[in-house]
This record gives structure tokens, C-alpha cells and sequence, in this order.
């Protein structure tokens, strides 16, 4: 045989070797931990929707910011004034602001209508970013609303059909009809209040807010002096901007994090148990193999490295095939189930991957650690005595 024959040929020690010689003996293992990753994704992931379903409501405060007077149920001249000396203002919209409520993927969530002149409230879409995929725009005078479309499909509406806004923690019910629908990054529903009674009645119950625009690069700026602003030593305004959202939806969402890596300990302790034993049965199946090794003078650390390659290039690809299989179906579950019902998630999240990453690790670490101490005792000459004498 010449050398570069020897060079080709494959070192019948390498990891690769024995994964592709011995497939379907080790998919015990591999299903196990593919699997297991996999379900780790597609429980983990839909914990984003409430994420970003808060970040759909969070983009609107990069568009305006939304202040209310402290214990007084209206702006008076000082408020205005106030508000008029804000260095980065661009202009101030008087509205009135209600709620319209809709499930997520597990309870629901509220959605801003605000009560405006329909002049402004398409002003108002087009500094969103929005846009009227259908229907029109409210008519002034009419109890009518443009609503955004993820909201009307969590909802079951359609165009035509009426919607009744939460006040006071309470839904007034079939008061607006709805004669649009928008689409964008933002979740909104905008309308005119109307002129009869029952609008009447609503406007008294609604508090009285104000839509700060600030100039175009002040957005901070503006921010700022509103929340500094102060009467008699006290704060004059409470101001919903971009930094109150953010605040509370970290508080909101604190404990997901924890409930994740719970999830995570226990699968991942329990497919490294799985895959332990899997590998000391094949191990045992192996015994007389590395019995021969040992005899013909390979040392213990090349077999243990050994073990250490197949047990990690098995892990990392049952944990590749896992992914993909959860990232697929997460892909399928967001656009056929989720998506008509107006529930947001991503379902490529780089959350779910790096914790999945601790399924093949743990079940590779585990089982190197065990399969060393079985090698380290393995006497060679009693297997060969009782397997070949």
C-alpha cells in the first residue's frame, strides 16, 4: 500500500467514523436530543408574544407623547402655558382617550383610541407610518373609528362592525363603528367622538389629554422638560412617553426570564439522563472495541478523547436538527394560527437558541463525564479473556 493511499484513508478512530458507521444504532440519541431542543423552542418562543405585542404599543411614543394634569380633571391657562414654553415643542393636539380591548396569546391587552378632530387623527396616521388599507376615515360629528387591522382580526371585526372602547376599567359597549382599517407597526384605533347623548356622556367621562409633537431630532429634549415640569413643588403632569412604557414593561415582564430557565434546567436535565443511559448501553455494546485498543498499546486520552468527539459532534448535530425543526414549526404556527388572529411573535428568536444550547451541552458533558469513569475502570485483559478465551 503506498502512502498516499495510507494518507487517504479515513482514521478509524475519528468520531465521524463511528457516527456514520453505527447511524441507526444512535438515533435513540439523536431523536432524543433533537427533539428535546426542539420542544424547548416552540415552549420558550411564544413567550416573546408579550414582548411584542408591548413593543407594537411602545412604537406609538416614538411618534408623540402623552400628558394628563395631576388631580385636575382639564388643562388649565397655567398647564398651557407650561406646555407652550417647551423649547422643543412642534405643536400640542387636544384629544380624549379611551381603550379598546383585545386578547394576546394568553389574557388581553388594551389598545389607544383616541378622540380627535378627523383632520388630525389623519395627520396623526400618517406620523405613525400608518396607512388606510380599507374603508375611510372617520366623518366628523359621527361615532366612528379607523382601527389597526391586528386588532380588529384579534377581535373577530371587520368593517361595518361596532366596538365598544373601555373607560374606567369598564367597555361601554357598540358605541363606534368601525370604517377603516390600518396597518402598520403601531396599534391604534382613532375616531371622532360624535355629537349625540351618548357621545356627550362619554366625553364627560373621558379624562382630557394632550398629544405633544416635539420637532424633529427633540424628541428627548421635549420629553425631558415635560417630566420636570412642576407646580407648587409637585410634578404639574403625568407624562406616558417612551421611557414609562419601557419601565413598565420591564416590570411586566420580569419573571419570564425565570420561568424560561426553569423550563430549561428541567428538560435539559432530564434528556441528559435519557442520553446518559442511551451511551452506556452503546458503551457496553462497545466494550470488547475499546478492550482491543487499549491491548494493542492506544492510550486511555486518545480514547477518551474520542468519546468526548462523538459525544459533542452528536450533540451538535441532534441540537442543529432540533432547531431547525423548532424554528420550521414556529414559522408555521406565527403565520397560519397566530397570525389571523391578530397575536404578534417572532418565531426566529435568538432566546429560545441560546438556551437550547444548554440541552446538547449538559447531555454531552454528563456523558463524557460518565463514559471516563467507565473507561478509566475497563480492564482489558478480563474482557478479552471472557469475550475471546
Amino acid at each position: 500500500m503506498t502512502r498516499t493511499a495510507i494518507q487517504r484513508h479515513p482514521d478509524p478512530l475519528r468520531a465521524g467514523v463511528y457516527l456514520r458507521r453505527r447511524f441507526r444504532q444512535l438515533a435513540p440519541q439523536w431523536l432524543a436530543m433533537g427533539l428535546v431542543t426542539a420542544l424547548l423552542i416552540m415552549v420558550v418562543t411564544p413567550m416573546n408574544s408579550f414582548r411584542e405585542t408591548i413593543r407594537a404599543n411602545q412604537y406609538l411614543m416614538n411618534a408623540f407623547t402623552v400628558v394628563t394634569p395631576y388631580g385636575e380633571p382639564a388643562f388649565d391657562s397655567t398647564l398651557t402655558a407650561l406646555l407652550e414654553r417647551n423649547p422643543s415643542l412642534e405643536r400640542q393636539v387636544p384629544v380624549k382617550v379611551a381603550w379598546v380591548r383585545y386578547p394576546m396569546l394568553i389574557g388581553e391587552t388594551f389598545c389607544p383610541l383616541i378622540l380627535t378632530d378627523p383632520a388630525e387623527g389623519e395627520a396623526l396616521v400618517t406620523r405613525l407610518g400608518l396607512a388606510l388599507i380599507e374603508g375611510r376615515f372617520p366623518h366628523k360629528g359621527r361615532r366612528e373609528i379607523v382601527l389597526h387591522e391586528d386588532v380588529a382580526h384579534a377581535k373577530r371585526l371587520a368593517v361595518g362592525d361596532r366596538v365598544g372602547p373601555v373607560v374606567e376599567r369598564t367597555e361601554v359597549g357598540g358605541m363606534f363603528e368601525i370604517v377603516g382599517l390600518l396597518r402598520g407597526p403601531g396599534r391604534i384605533a382613532i375616531g371622532t367622538i360624535g355629537t349625540g347623548l351618548g357621545s356627550r356622556f362619554l366625553d364627560a367621562r373621558l379624562p382630557a389629554y394632550v398629544l405633544v409633537y416635539a420637532r424633529p431630532g427633540g424628541k428627548a429634549a421635549s420629553d425631558a422638560y415635560l417630566r420636570g415640569l412642576r407646580t407648587a413643588d409637585t410634578l404639574a403632569l403625568q407624562v406616558v412617553d417612551a421611557e414609562y412604557v419601557r419601565a413598565r414593561t420591564e416590570e411586566a415582564l420580569k419573571n419570564l426570564p425565570v420561568l424560561a430557565a426553569f423550563l430549561t434546567l428541567v428538560t435539559s436535565g432530564a434528556v441528559a439522563v435519557v442520553v446518559v443511559l442511551l451511551n452506556l448501553m452503546a458503551f457496553q455494546a462497545r466494550a470488547d472495541e475499546f478492550a482491543v485498543l487499549l491491548a494493542v498499546g492506544q492510550p486511555r486520552s486518545r480514547l477518551a478523547r474520542k468519546i468526548a468527539a462523538e459525544c459533542g459532534l452528536l450533540a451538535g448535530v441532534a441540537w442543529i436538527l432540533g432547531v431547525s425543526v423548532g424554528i420550521g414549526a414556529m414559522m408555521l404556527y406565527a403565520r397560519y394560527a397566530l397570525g389571523p388572529r391578530g397575536i404578534v411573535m417572532q418565531p426566529l428568536d435568538p432566546r429560545p437558541l441560546a438556551l437550547s444550547l444548554s440541552v446538547p451541552v449538559i447531555a454531552a458533558v454528563t456523558s463524557v463525564a460518565v463514559l471516563w469513569r467507565r473507561l478509566r475502570g475497563l480492564d482489558p485483559v478480563a474482557v478479552i479473556e471472557r469475550r475471546f478465551i
